[in-house]
């Protein structure tokens, strides 16, 4: 009887360990994705003159196609302030002493 009993006691610990590893794994992914580029869809941006269009290769290299000159240069700063926004949120946490929480 006690090996039946230490036997769940042990099952029920392995699940518990399992299902809080996940958890964090789960947290861990949903921190760090959340702050990757967007490589699809459409985003609206006031302040453009016309349309922009931002294209990615395979490889990742952007292509921004615009009706202007300022247009394309708006379209440069979104895709450059989308590509460093991890490494600014990393940063920002290493300075508070906040790394930990993505890890």
């Amino acid at each position: 009887m006690r090996r039946i009993r230490r036997s769940r006691v042990l099952l029920a610990l392995v699940v518990g360990v399992v299902a809080l590893a996940a958890s964090v794994f789960m947290v861990g992914r949903w921190a760090l994705y959340g702050s990757l580029a967007r490589t699809s869809g459409t985003v609206r941006v006031a302040g453009l003159g016309g349309s922009v269009r931002i294209s990615l290769d395979a490889h990742g290299a952007p292509t921004i196609r615009g009706e202007t000159f300022g247009d394309c240069a708006a379209g440069l700063g979104f895709v450059h302030a989308q590509e460093r926004f991890f490494q600014m949120d990393v940063s920002r946490r290493v300075t508070g002493g906040r790394l930990a929480e993505l890890f």
